[in-house]
């Protein structure tokens, strides 16, 4: 079951299982506008994170009609259900350099290159290929999936909420987080490491 917590007036946490994954869990946020809501990261393509997604989506009686997503980035654990959820008339909002690894190999191939140049053989990576979760549970080739690709400093109003796209590279090329400035909160998507990343480009950018 999928754990909701109200964070900041009108944005709420969302927390979903991640079963047979040492992560245990991933978080996704939902924004909660006048006229249309913002989901943020959408879980696994899996069956423990649709249903804890439904439920945590009726309890907080979401119009998926009137809803809009946020990708923070292409792992399966955070944009493997967009497709699920979105809707035709849904914007699906992802970083422009993101967008351009979301359906081919480039980042599998460079993972490769580089996992070969520290010993790994070629039958070995194959098998991960294969059987990894961002394989098994991320977004598909085929999904039916636009996006509305964002650049570093584009702006989404979202009810009481001015978000500015902030491009927080590591975790992946084109990780994208959102920043309020005048609630001065960074969030969605991020891990320690991210965080950090984050609040230096942050800093520099708005208080030095």
């Amino acid at each position: 079951m999928a754990l909701v917590e109200k964070i900041f007036p009108d944005l709420f946490k969302i927390e979903l299982p991640l079963p047979d994954n040492p992560l245990k869990a991933v978080n996704c946020y939902l924004v909660a506008g006048r006229n249309r809501w913002l989901l943020v990261d959408t879980g696994m393509n899996q069956r423990a994170c649709k249903v804890s997604m439904a439920q945590a989506l009726k309890a907080l009686a979401v119009d998926l009609s009137r809803t809009d997503f946020f990708i923070t980035h292409i792992h399966a654990d955070h944009a493997g259900q967009v497709s699920v959820w979105a809707k035709q008339n849904s914007k699906i909002y992802i970083g422009r350099k993101e967008a351009g690894f979301v359906f081919t190999d480039s980042l599998w191939n460079q993972a490769c290159r580089q996992a070969r140049a520290h010993g790994f053989d070629a039958e070995t990576l194959q098998e991960i290929r294969q059987t990894h979760p961002n394989r098994k549970f991320g977004l598909k080739g085929d999904a039916p999936v636009q996006f509305a690709r964002v650049s570093d400093g584009d702006t989404l109003r979202i009810g009481d909420y001015h978000f500015t796209c902030i491009e927080t590279p590591g975790h992946s090329p084109g990780h994208m987080c959102l920043y309020d400035d005048k609630k001065r909160k960074p969030w969605a998507g991020l891990g320690v490491r991210e965080i950090t990343r984050a609040a230096a480009l942050l800093y520099q950018r708005f208080c030095a």
